[in-house]
């Protein structure tokens, strides 16, 4: 049986939740792939290390902050 692996808190003070690509679709109800596409076309921001891809909390919350004031459609893309 494969172990989990409990990212979350860093536990420093001021550290930022982490989350792999897995909880990140579990957390919005999306596909593994829908994740890698909002990374790839819309900016989704994601941290390599070696060869697995993190998340941090706040950005995926703010990122799906965006893709809701669109009215649901595909999330805003920066113009700046």
């Amino acid at each position: 049986m494969k172990a989990e692996h409990q990212i979350g808190s860093s536990g420093e003070p001021g550290g930022e939740d982490l989350m792999n690509k897995r909880q990140v679709a579990q957390m919005l109800s999306k596909s593994g792939r829908t994740i890698d596409n909002w990374r790839k076309n819309y900016g989704l921001q994601a941290y390599k290390l070696g060869h697995s891809v993190y998340f941090k909390r706040s950005e995926v919350l703010a990122f799906m902050k965006k893709f809701a004031a669109n009215g649901g459609g595909d999330p805003v893309v920066n113009s700046d």
